[in-house]
């Protein structure tokens, strides 16, 4: 990140030398957009390694509480005849809190969706502007 900020500050001295008249600048113009062109080809690297990361762990996460949620559903119908009304009270609590967390998991699935979105337009506009 640090690179692309600095190819973008020096792109844009060279930009404002090369439009004040100076011929002899263009090579240079275009070799920095060379620099600002593959800084933000591993920054946009580098962002989606850490989104598909991001997708991968919610996913698993997402897939062991589920396997936890029928867990306990069968825990419950097993238990429900012979244990006693506090256990099964108790079964049905931490099923209901899953359940929650289940739900919470679904919300950061959606952030990271639009987050990601917004992400790629933002990469975009970049590359459009370094083009």
């Amino acid at each position: 990140m640090a690179a692309l900020e600095a190819s973008h500050v020096a792109a844009s001295s060279v930009a404002e030398r090369a439009a004040s008249g100076s011929e002899h600048q263009v090579p240079e113009v275009e070799v920095l957009s060379s620099a600002v062109r593959d800084a933000l080809t591993r920054h946009q690297g580098e962002a989606e390694a850490a989104f598909d990361g991001l997708h991968s762990s919610q996913k698993r996460l997402t897939a062991s509480l589920r396997a936890l949620l029928n867990a306990l559903d069968g825990i419950i119908a097993l238990s429900a005849p012979r244990a006693d009304a506090a256990a099964v009270e108790q079964l049905r609590a931490a099923a209901g809190r899953a359940r929650a967390l289940q739900a919470r998991l679904r919300g950061v699935a959606a952030r990271l969706d639009r987050a990601e979105a917004a992400l790629q337009a933002h990469l975009q506009r970049g590359t459009a502007h370094g083009a």
